[in-house]
């Protein structure tokens, strides 16, 4: 049914929860697939069909050779279906992966004002953070803000290393995160020369 990945064709689009599964937001194909079409299309077993008449050229991208929704059309599609946690993770890590764009995304949300998961996206381009690479760091972000302590910066790069966490003011450094988080890290846990820049910055 999907043909050629040519953005502007008027073909259908994988969408909603197949297109969030393509872009890595799902773990797992659900059955029936999704698209969304411009105009009236023929419906197909096995396929859910979504109809819009807002979906224009910015919205529409290719992923693998399908033609599927953008990143951010595709989390303003599934954000009523995802859980507060999952939205935060959704959203950074696709942003770590380079696929979201704030940029993109705020402009997904002043397009569609009216839909469902326009509010809940309204907090992440008003009030943009920095990304964070796991729900231990979201965590602590929650618990900074709920205990009044400063807004922290979250992996940040500093004398050539990335920290967890930065509270910038107070020249803080905190380390959150597992040693299976920071396996790739060069010497995380054992480099001296690590540790003398960190408290060099803090000092």
């Amino acid at each position: 049914m999907l043909g050629p990945c040519l953005p502007a064709a008027p073909a259908p689009f994988l969408s909603h929860g197949s297109g969030g599964t393509l872009w890595g937001y799902n773990k797992y194909w659900d059955m029936p697939f999704e698209v969304t079409v411009t105009t009236s299309h023929r419906r197909r077993p096995g396929i859910t069909v979504h109809r819009s008449r807002t979906l224009t050229e910015a919205d529409i991208d290719c992923q693998l050779d399908v033609p599927v929704t953008s990143p951010a059309r595709t989390l303003l599609d599934i954000t009523p279906r995802l859980t507060d946690k999952r939205l935060r993770r959704a959203i950074n890590d696709s942003r770590h992966a380079r696929y979201l764009h704030l940029d993109d995304l705020a402009d997904v949300v002043r397009r569609n004002p009216t839909r469902h998961g326009t509010k809940r996206l309204l907090p992440f381009v008003q009030q943009p953070r920095g990304i964070t690479r796991s729900d231990l760091e979201d965590r602590f972000v929650a618990l900074a803000r709920r205990y009044g302590l400063p807004t922290p910066e979250t992996n940040v790069p500093i004398h050539g290393y990335v920290v967890d966490v930065l509270f910038r003011a107070e020249r803080v450094i905190v380390e959150i995160d597992t040693w299976d988080s920071h396996g790739l890290r060069t010497s995380f846990g054992s480099d001296r020369k690590r540790d003398a820049e960190m408290l060099a910055f803090a000092t």
